[in-house]
């Protein structure tokens, strides 16, 4: 599925995102927006590092309403995202494409923004296109948890990933032979140090006495 594709490549696992998307579902988002949402959602906490909880409240609550209110705004905000700011940018780009079609229009600050918000005038279809413009190409967190990916800390989560997709695949049978490389995998990454000095005390004589043979070979 696409939500298992994205945990291949995700600093989240597949039930961080399928959690996700279910409460995107339950706020009465369509099911065909349900993914693109999700992902963009997601790609935004990775970069922000908050929880992406959060985030699907302060959205879901504002599509339930219809209209961005200052609760919601303030979830925004707590979050790292300037949705005001956002705002005032979107409603300026709208006037100046307006008035390069030689029309007339008006641009707004942030204290309209403001005052437009007290009188329930923000639309939940224009602060769900700020969020969507954040991760479109070019957007400040487009592909961000594809990114945060590439990172040790996002192989080591992709590696627990994939640990928990296999084994919710995997039968009793087999699960019992896995924990035992798992136990002893656990047994050598707990004593590493113990087990370096034991490699390093085999590997240095064995060193030594190789640059000692390719001495004496070379004097001959």
């Amino acid at each position: 599925s696409d939500i298992r594709d994205l945990s291949q490549q995700s600093p989240y696992t597949f039930q961080d995102l399928l959690k996700s998307e279910r409460q995107l579902a339950a706020f009465g988002i369509q099911t065909k927006d349900l993914y693109a949402t999700m992902k963009s959602l997601s790609d935004i906490g990775a970069g922000l590092s908050v929880d992406v909880q959060r985030l699907i409240l302060a959205y879901g609550h504002t599509r339930s309403y219809g209209y961005l209110s200052g609760i919601q705004n303030r979830q925004f905000e707590t979050a790292g995202i300037d949705m005001i700011g956002a705002l005032t940018d979107r409603y300026n780009k709208l006037a100046d494409a307006e008035e390069r079609a030689g029309r007339a229009a008006e641009h707004v600050t942030r204290k309209d923004i403001f005052k437009m918000m007290r009188t329930r005038d923000i639309s939940f279809e224009d602060v769900n296109a700020v969020i969507m413009d954040l991760d479109k190409p070019g957007g400040r967190f487009y592909n961000m948890q594809e990114r945060q990916f590439e990172t040790l800390g996002g192989k080591l989560r992709n590696l627990r990933n994939n640990y928990n997709i296999m084994m919710s695949e995997m039968g009793e049978d087999t699960k019992g032979v896995l924990m035992g490389s798992v136990n002893m995998l656990n047994n050598l990454m707990e004593n590493w140090s113990r087990y370096a000095s034991v490699i390093k005390s085999v590997l240095i004589p064995l060193a030594g006495y190789r640059l000692a043979t390719l001495a004496l070979n070379g004097a001959l």
